[in-house]
């Protein structure tokens, strides 16, 4: 009941489903710690204590845990923190709680031959489909969960400009991106060939019988191309930061600036690039 009524209440801040399963699982994690340092008491928000929130903490840093793991279970404890105080009038026990230190971290992105490899794999197999995804990603620096959002009207092209709408990208964030043309034509081809679902619907990437594409499924053909190209440790976030990478590279040469890229790939800030 209450991962239930936490997960509505995440629903209602808006906040997507990865989170929301990132959070539920930081919840379980917390109860199951709770339960074995109070002799096998049930989690009940009135009962937890600032106590609790810091004690959980020291154990978390005590753990083999990365500091990325330690900050991602504390952020969970803060949300449990804020609905605790917004829907029930209990105190914000995780308030002030502080995260692991961590050393600053740049994911990696694959070099343009690389990149290249990847997509000659995707040609071959001639999957107008698989093109269009590995492209959003790697060329327009869409993440995965907005590719699988998309409608079909998020798409505008003709033959000198295009642009794709994130409805409700990070944070619920509302962004135009501009598309080049290799990224039109990928979309262009898969639109032509597009199977219509048969209970209609307009998801944008759909399989051979309409069902919607997730985000395993994204995941399953980027590993594909990739090992089929000898590359390893390849994830859609991996293509992502292709575009982002380049897209800083060009952009803050040209204006000093972090502004274009960071409307670009949805960046909430210009410190949270990545």
């Amino acid at each position: 009941m209450l991962a239930t009524n936490f997960a509505t209440y995440l629903r209602e801040q808006g906040k997507s489903p990865q989170t929301i399963r990132a959070y539920l699982t930081d919840l379980a994690d917390f109860a199951a710690w709770f339960a074995r340092v109070n002799e096998g008491e049930d989690l009940r928000l009135e009962h937890i204590t600032i106590l609790d929130a810091q004690q959980y903490r020291q154990h978390l840093l005590g753990t083999a845990a990365q500091p990325a793991t330690v900050n991602r279970r504390l952020a969970g404890l803060r949300a449990l923190g804020r609905w605790a105080e917004e829907e029930h009038g209990l105190e914000h026990f995780a308030r002030r709680l502080k995260g692991a230190r961590t050393t600053p971290y740049r994911p990696k992105a694959l070099s343009r031959n690389e990149l290249n490899r990847l997509i000659r794999e995707v040609l071959k197999a001639d999957h107008t489909r698989d093109l269009a995804v590995v492209l959003l990603l790697a060329q327009a620096g869409l993440r995965v969960g907005e590719v699988t959002r998309l409608q079909v009207g998020d798409i505008e092209l003709n033959e000198r400009q295009g642009t794709v709408t994130v409805r409700a990208g990070k944070g619920a964030q509302y962004r135009q991106v501009p598309l080049n043309k290799d990224v039109r034509a990928a979309l262009q081809a898969w639109l032509d060939e597009r199977p219509a679902p048969e209970g209609g619907g307009d998801d944008l990437f759909v399989g051979q019988r309409g069902d919607p594409l997730g985000a395993s499924g994204i995941k399953y053909l980027v590993q594909k191309y990739a090992t089929a190209a000898g590359l390893s440790g390849v994830s859609p976030h991996t293509l992502r930061q292709c575009a982002a990478s380049r897209s800083v590279a060009r952009d803050t040469f040209a204006t000093h600036s972090w502004r274009r890229p960071a409307m670009t790939c949805g960046w909430c800030s210009p410190v949270a690039i990545w």
